[in-house]
């Protein structure tokens, strides 16, 4: 009995280590190997300065469906951001993203024209594996 005890409680700590190992985060920082990154920045096409407060998201939605009276209906794009005081985002989650995927980016701000990446594509940096990096420009109404 005591042999029986010993040998499945050797099997439980195997089991319970090549979990914690599965679930710890690897050298890319991730969760697990599905994980993705998106960094960038948004500039004035004129003043190369950086843009604060730009929503950058994906959508598969028509601009009419997510552009309302001069505002964005955020409920239509999957992920969205929001730039920071440098212009800067980054969005990471778990699952994977593409190049083929980027066709679907948007970028907004209330005095700007309308950014897609389908109509303005831009040089989009793989750094590693599901780690991309990109500067968007935007031009002013």
């Amino acid at each position: 009995m005591k042999h029986f005890i010993c040998k499945n409680l050797l099997i439980i700590s195997s089991i319970v280590i090549v979990f914690l190992d599965i679930k710890c985060d690897n050298d890319d920082g991730y969760v697990d190997e599905k994980g993705f990154e998106i960094n960038g920045i948004v500039l004035d096409s004129a003043s190369q300065l950086p843009i604060q407060e730009v929503i950058v998201g994906f959508t598969h939605y028509p601009d009419s469906i997510v552009i309302v009276n001069d505002s964005i209906n955020t409920n239509y794009l999957y992920p969205h951001f929001t730039t920071d005081d440098l212009g800067k985002f980054r969005w990471s989650g778990i699952g994977s993203i593409g190049m083929e995927e980027f066709h679907k980016m948007v970028a907004w701000k209330k005095e700007y024209k309308l950014w897609r990446y389908a109509d303005e594509p831009v040089p989009i940096d793989e750094i590693k594996e599901n780690s991309y990096e990109l500067t968007i420009y935007l031009l002013k109404k």
